[in-house]
């Protein structure tokens, strides 16, 4: 009998440590993710280095464009002002607002859910300033 039990353990141990856990999914910056897992505070958090981030490529940019014109040429050419054009939409805008605009991007295409959350901030905030 007590070889029945002891073996009855360890056949359930057995089992106990050979289940597989649920793996974990990565935590990547998706649509799904967004909608699924994101706090208000991440969301916000985000859009807050999205648009530093943006300004601080657009004053590399600038700075790299105006290095290259000839001497004689006047600064503030069409492609700064392409690059600088929707910071100054973004300044008109809150967080908040900016977080809202994506977020109706985001919930009207759960087809696209699978996407990175860049390609809606682009092209939902290019939209909003257009």
């Amino acid at each position: 009998m007590k070889t029945a039990l002891g073996l009855l353990a360890l056949i359930g141990f057995g089992l106990l440590i050979g289940q597989e856990k649920e793996t974990p999914q990565p935590f990547i910056f998706t649509g799904q993710a967004w909608v699924e897992k994101w706090t208000p505070e991440m969301r916000n958090g985000y859009m807050d280095g999205y648009v530093d981030g943006y300004d601080f490529a657009a004053t590399m940019t600038e700075t790299a464009v105006e290095s290259e014109l000839p001497q004689n040429q006047p600064k503030g050419q069409t492609v700064v002002k392409m690059v600088r054009y929707p910071l100054q939409c973004f300044q008109k805008m809150r967080i908040g607002q900016m977080v809202a605009i994506v977020d109706k991007a985001i919930k009207d295409h759960p087809e696209k859910w699978n996407q990175s959350i860049a390609s809606f901030v682009d092209l939902a905030l290019a939209e909003a300033c257009n």
